[in-house]
């Protein structure tokens, strides 16, 4: 069954997700992971108030979108609260999200992130030999 695309006011398929239900203690970094694995995911973004934990996160295409919302909503993200599940929906309009290229950033692929500590390592003086004279 076809659906036609939802679109911002712009005119511009969304292909951001809102994402709530999310622990407070929770790290931008646990986004991306959850959504490291979907095709298509291109960063993502979280946002602590006192009230509320709300993340999102953008994907290339709104189908890519949608099938990241049928994997996580009523998903049991935190085991030490099994009452909470987390709740997916297409977000009013896209967001902007940097991509980032530190470890486990989103748009950095396994073996670029390898490289990537390599060279950090390198550049910092960590991991290269030293000789004694």
């Amino acid at each position: 069954f076809f659906s036609p695309p939802i679109m911002d006011v712009s005119g511009e398929q969304i292909r951001t997700i809102f994402i709530s239900g999310l622990p407070h203690d929770i790290k931008e970094r646990e986004i991306n992971l959850l959504f490291r694995k979907n095709a298509g995911f291109e960063g993502a973004f979280l946002k602590i108030t006192e009230q509320r934990v709300m993340a999102w996160a953008n994907f290339e295409t709104q189908d890519a979108a949608m099938h990241a919302i049928d994997d996580i909503e009523g998903y049991a993200f935190d085991p030490a609260d099994p009452n909470t599940h987390l709740h997916a929906s297409l977000a009013k309009s896209n967001t902007k999200i940097t991509k980032r290229s530190y470890d486990g950033g989103p748009g950095v692929t396994a073996a670029q992130d390898d490289r990537l500590s390599k060279r950090r390592a390198l550049d910092s003086g960590w991991g290269t030999a030293v000789s004694e004279p």
